[in-house]
């Protein structure tokens, strides 16, 4: 029998002779896990282990000495490419991961032995714990199409931009802009593709369902198919509540913008786009993005995308009843926080309210759950502060001046803490550095800036981006041209700090 020395012996526990053997010989386990601590090789059957969760079931072989990870508690603890499946007695079941992975339904293709369900998912079988396994298997379809892609470019590439594009890989920003799609708004829809939003690595607009206008009549995406077909970077969210049923608003706009953000990122990390990018933003339609600044940034505080972040501009004036957040103008996140975020979403979606021609508005307590409301920025941070214990982080650069602007830069410019008085926008943020100790803290603005917010008219794009960026700006129309700036004093020595700074980030970086 095995006594724990390295020899032939009578014994089923190959595992432990082989560890001891190896290790005579110095040679040590190393476990077959991702950055984020995901297995690469499942013990048991998928639909079985990705229910396991440290914390409820406590202490036990499969956990006990292993080094924790945030997805030990979260469900989220297999790997998107991983190395072995296990457990999987009856060998028919090889034949359904095979079409799973290499065969039908990773390839599209027509196969009558498949099964659909009601809502268009596809499966080689129902596997049991069907909801979460499906969606494993779509990640896992994901990823493996990701790398064969990543593989393909790779060999066509020179060394030299082999590494450049490893940099660029580990910071790549996926920029989410919620959306409504009607003819108000689709010149911002242009605007934002030919300036700040071609320098995502990822551009989707989140759209309601319902799409069109009084004057062209409204489609429900839902049940009509539309005249035209529309643009591969449009995202239809499936909201419960019409957005244009709101008679006592502008334009019937019922503002329910925390639905669309909550079940956006649902979308995102449910068809595997969260694991195609390390960072994230929500970026309101009238921002104006600084997608490298941002990357630098990132780099500079030396964070991971495997930790925990949330961060743009900090508002506090609601910190005696509720979280500090973090201002919806562009909303950060890591793809920890993401994918954990997406999870507490999730239980949403057997909670809300179906649409019976009545708009309910949320009542005065504000929690952690679905309802109808435009501040998605306070129960965001609740949110993460009450189930991931993750705080907002204000986006500040070395001096303590804010990088995320959100108001027009030529205003912001001139705000003062001491002339103005404690309006929401300074209410409760601290007024010192918490290193240098100085009292110009949080005033604008940085030399780097991420964004600017509040250009509703989306021609001001054109203006920013001939700014800092080129004099050659693809637009419609140049009615931009004879924009002019307010406080243009201020505001052109401030944008000639910005462009020698960026200069000169770009010839270090």
């Amino acid at each position: 029998e095995e006594d724990g020395t390295c020899r032939d012996a009578y014994t089923g526990t190959e595992e432990m002779v082989t560890a001891i053997c190896l290790k005579e010989h110095g040679i040590s386990a190393e476990p077959a896990i991702d950055p984020e601590g995901r297995e690469h090789v499942s013990l048991y059957e998928v639909d079985d282990i990705i229910k396991y969760n440290r914390t409820d079931q406590g202490e036990w072989w499969f956990w006990k000495n292993k080094k924790r990870f945030p997805c030990h508690d979260d469900g989220d603890c297999l790997a998107y490419l991983p190395l072995a499946l296990h457990h999987y007695k009856d060998s028919r079941d090889f034949l359904d991961l095979e079409k799973e992975f290499y065969g039908s339904v990773m390839k599209g293709e027509k196969d009558p032995k498949l099964i659909r369900t009601k809502d268009g998912r596809v499966a080689a079988r129902r596997w049991p714990n069907f909801d979460v396994t499906h969606q494993y298997f779509e990640r896992v379809r994901a990823a493996m199409k990701a790398v064969e892609y990543e593989d393909s470019q790779t060999l066509a590439i020179s060394n030299v931009q082999q590494l450049r594009q490893t940099e660029q890989l580990n910071n790549r920003l996926y920029c989410v802009v919620p959306f409504i799609w009607s003819s108000q708004y689709i010149p911002s829809y242009h605007a934002i593709r030919k300036t700040w939003g071609k320098r995502c690595d990822i551009l989707k607009f989140m759209i309601d369902p319902i799409i069109g206008d009084d004057e062209t009549g409204y489609l429900d995406l839902r049940t009509q198919r539309p005249v035209h077909e529309l643009p591969d970077d449009l995202v239809v969210i499936d909201i419960q509540r019409p957005w244009n049923a709101c008679a006592d608003e502008p334009d019937g706009n019922c503002r329910n913008i925390w639905e669309k953000i909550w079940r956006s990122w649902i979308w995102v990390d449910s068809h595997g786009d969260s694991d195609l990018a390390e960072w994230f933003v929500k970026i309101d339609a009238d921002s104006f993005l600084f997608p490298e600044n941002m990357k630098r940034y990132v780099v500079d505080k030396g964070w991971s995308s495997n930790e925990h972040h949330y961060f743009g501009h900090i508002l506090m004036h609601k910190t005696d009843t509720a979280e500090p957040m973090i201002a919806g103008a562009a909303v950060f996140f890591s793809r920890a926080t993401l994918k954990a975020a997406a999870n507490i979403f999730r239980k949403f979606e057997n909670t809300v309210e179906s649409y019976n021609g009545e708009i309910k508005r949320q009542s005065s307590r504000v929690k952690c759950k679905d309802t109808l409301t435009d501040q998605e920025e306070l129960i965001t941070s609740i949110c993460l502060k009450q189930h991931l214990g993750v705080e907002a982080y204000p986006v500040l650069d070395e001096t303590g001046q804010e990088l995320v602007i959100v108001g027009e830069i030529e205003d912001v410019l001139l705000w003062n803490r001491t002339g103005q008085g404690e309006w929401w926008y300074w209410k409760n943020k601290p007024k010192k550095h918490p290193i240098t100790g100085k009292d110009d803290v949080h005033h604008c603005c940085g030399e780097l800036p991420i964004a600017f917010h509040g250009y509703q008219d989306s021609q001001w794009f054109f203006k920013l981006e001939s700014e800092f960026y080129s004099e050659e700006v693809s637009d419609e129309g140049d009615s931009w041209k004879k924009y002019q700036w307010r406080n243009p004093t201020v505001t052109e020595k401030y944008f000639d700090r910005v462009r020698r700074a960026m200069k000169k980030a770009a010839s270090i970086g």
